[in-house]
């Protein structure tokens, strides 16, 4: 029988509120990557208004939740940013209007984003964790007025540098964890909007594989060429 990510979200969710941490699985990987889940874009920390522009760097796994939760919060404009052409197929599919690659431009990709915009994105959502996209994405918010949210986790040796013009011009920059929601609170609501098609995670799942084949999984998932998604008993599911 197919599984469908329904499926697992309310197997996920039942099996966590009957078991006793004693029979609980030592690894239990959920649905979605912590900083993974569309719906952080319209939670507690902050909400994407309706009619708003949005820019994504990075367009893997997260990044493209991230696309899914603009849409769902009623974005006008979500223009996707990465060096990976390839992945704009699946970007578009998502929910983003455009996407774009920093190397097929002889400037600065704020610039672009900025021609294409209002002189700038009302929100912009870093997805790599990548210091120098930061400040990029950081640049490329609205002057006075545009929100950066940084979700990427950079490495722990990594230090983030930036012109103070770009926050005492009215720029806010901000991380998000989980959007700010509890999750014991919010996942039966979240089980239910997924439930009445208020969003889809099905599309971002591309591949399955046996779980005895899970190292071929994360080797794929080193290359950058797959994200790690769901593990169910049996198989194991990636996204591009």
């Amino acid at each position: 029988m197919t599984r469908d990510v329904g499926d697992y979200i309310r197997t996920c969710v039942s099996c966590t509120k009957n078991r006793s941490p004693r029979q609980r699985p030592a690894l239990q990987l959920y649905p979605l990557p912590v900083a993974d889940r569309p719906w952080e874009m319209v939670g507690m920390d902050f909400v994407v208004k309706p009619g708003s522009s949005c820019a994504v760097f990075g367009l893997g796994g997260v990044g493209l939740s991230v696309v899914i939760g603009c849409k769902v919060a009623g974005a006008s404009k979500i223009i996707g940013v990465d060096l990976n052409s390839e992945k704009f197929a699946k970007a578009l599919e998502c929910g983003a209007t455009e996407c774009i690659n920093p190397k097929d431009y002889d400037r600065p990709i704020h610039e672009v984003l900025a021609e294409k915009t209002d002189d700038g994105v009302d929100y912009a959502f870093e997805a790599i964790g990548n210091t120098g996209v930061m400040e990029s994405a950081l640049s490329s918010s609205h002057f006075g007025c545009g929100t950066t949210v940084i979700i990427g986790l950079a490495s722990s040796n990594t230090k983030m540098t930036l012109d103070p013009m770009l926050l005492l011009s009215g720029r806010t920059l901000k991380g998000s964890s989980l959007g700010g929601w509890k999750t014991k609170e919010y996942v039966p609501k979240l089980v239910g909007e997924y439930m009445n098609k208020k969003f889809s995670l099905d599309k971002l799942i591309t591949h399955k594989l046996p779980f005895e084949k899970i190292n071929d999984g994360f080797q794929l998932l080193h290359n950058g060429e797959r994200y790690v998604y769901i593990q169910t008993r049996g198989d194991i599911y990636f996204n591009n």
